[in-house]
């Protein structure tokens, strides 16, 4: 939404981004929540020289927001709130690292200076550093780009690494980029010239592939790269992860701390989030904008809970009621709730394909509200095992959840996924009044009267 569309509801900006926040000076006024998982991480830091993190969950759930929370708090020296601890200056991750299967040792250390050249550039900007002694400068390649007329300064990272001299360099040969002996001459630099006590070094959606070059690479970065007490690595991946990397290179079972689980925001830390963000983007405090508890509640539900996903649907609904001018003036009720959801599915581009029996069990489970697997005949199955493949497949798809599991009682409702692409008629009519039908008892059983009451814009 452009920037005259926020203003008329009296914000400078989007408050609804789910993108991960970066370490920046804006970070303490966008940040909300988790503060036990910050603690525990800023003990860690506090404690020890250099560790394994490993920060488990869903995605979206805000893992790298979480860690970046504690790079720029770090970085700036400023005391994290209601966490008493003295933490060393480091430098934030900007650049999460990705590993594909078939890394080389070689390959993946490239990817850790880069990284690091990447955060170092970042730094620079966010500081308005423009000057810098040449080994840095040199080691890591940069040089200043001059933007448009007004000559605006910027490092930008060049796409080589420059080689530099280092000790013994002739007996090491073509690797000398992509040894511990290199690796620690960046940290030295980066400690003697910017001021900082170690780095932050991210890996995003890790796995342990069962490769063998794969395992070979991390299990000789171990000493190299991974058990540096200048570098806290923080590796984000499902929960369990850290045990499947202990099993197949057991050498790392010292040096990984316990695993740190984020769930998804409960519905009081999403309100306060939402409400912190919206009050620091506010620009005018005569536009009444209350962040009403009972319409995130509904989207909360709709969204089963997940965090990204709840705060881009809120920030949908705003967008719409916003940028349509046939809504200007009404309060949002139960039918305008659904109205604009069905705008929102219509424009929803990511809508899974279907098959036949896919779409079947869909419209039949819109107008049931829920099923459990034994009810295979009254969605027009013969055989259990076939439904269970049809079903499955529709969970992978994100369009249905398991709302019970206990053994022998599983039951199976829509996900806001699901509802929405009946809300969309990509399904049929009667999946599409259906699925209506079930956003108005959401509706019913939250709210008064289904008056949800969000705001109203004249």
């Amino acid at each position: 939404m452009s920037e005259s569309n926020w203003m008329k509801v009296g914000l400078k900006g989007d408050p609804f981004s789910t993108s991960a926040l970066l370490a920046t000076p804006e970070l303490p006024n966008l940040f909300a929540g988790r503060k036990d998982e910050l603690t525990r991480i800023a003990t860690r830091i506090a404690t020890s020289n250099g560790s394994i993190n490993i920060i488990a969950g869903e995605i979206g759930v805000g893992k790298s927001t979480l860690v970046n929370a504690l790079g720029y708090f770090s970085m700036s020296n400023q005391t994290i709130p209601e966490v008493e601890l003295d933490i060393p200056r480091l430098l934030p991750c900007y650049c999460e690292i990705v590993l594909t299967k078939h890394e080389s040792a070689q390959s993946i250390m490239k990817t850790i200076i880069s990284s690091l050249a990447e955060s170092v550039m970042e730094y620079l900007n966010l500081e308005e550093i423009y000057t810098l002694e040449s080994p840095l400068r040199e080691l890591l390649a940069l040089n200043i780009k001059q933007v448009d007329s007004d000559r605006i300064k910027r490092w930008e990272v060049g796409l080589e690494l420059i080689s530099v001299k280092v000790e013994n360099e002739e007996s090491l040969g073509a690797d000398a980029l992509y040894t511990r002996q290199y690796l620690d001459h960046v940290l030295d630099l980066i400690e003697s010239e910017l001021n900082f006590d170690g780095v932050i070094l991210c890996i995003d959606r890790f796995k342990i592939y069962n490769d063998s070059m794969f395992i070979d690479a991390l299990d000789v970065l171990r000493d190299i790269a991974f058990v540096n007490e200048r570098i806290n690595w923080f590796l984000f991946g499902d929960k369990g992860i850290s045990k499947s990397i202990i099993d197949l290179i057991p050498r790392f079972r010292d040096f990984i701390e316990a695993e740190i689980v984020l769930n998804y925001f409960s519905l009081d830390d999403l309100h306060d989030l939402v409400k912190k963000r919206i009050d620091y983007y506010r620009i005018d405090s005569n536009i009444e904008f209350p962040v009403d508890y009972r319409v995130l509640r509904v989207v909360y539900r709709y969204s089963h809970g997940h965090t990204r996903n709840t705060v881009k649907l809120f920030g949908s609904i705003l967008r719409i009621y916003v940028q349509n001018k046939s809504f200007r003036g009404k309060t949002i009720d139960r039918d305008l709730f659904i109205t604009i959801l069905t705008i929102h599915s219509n424009g929803y581009l990511n809508h899974p394909d279907l098959s036949d029996e896919q779409r079947n069990v869909m419209e039949v489970l819109l107008d049931r509200g829920s099923f459990r697997p034994l009810e295979y005949a009254e969605f027009g199955h013969v055989a259990r095992e076939n439904f269970t493949s049809v079903y499955r497949a529709l969970e992978a798809k994100g369009l249905i959840y398991r709302a019970s599991k206990e053994t022998n009682k599983s039951v199976y409702k829509p996900d806001g996924l699901g509802i929405s692409l009946g809300l969309s008629g990509r399904i049929g009519e009667a999946a599409k009044v259906a699925a209506a039908k079930l956003v108005e008892k959401m509706v019913d059983e939250d709210t008064e009267a289904g008056q949800l009451g969000l705001f109203s814009i004249s």
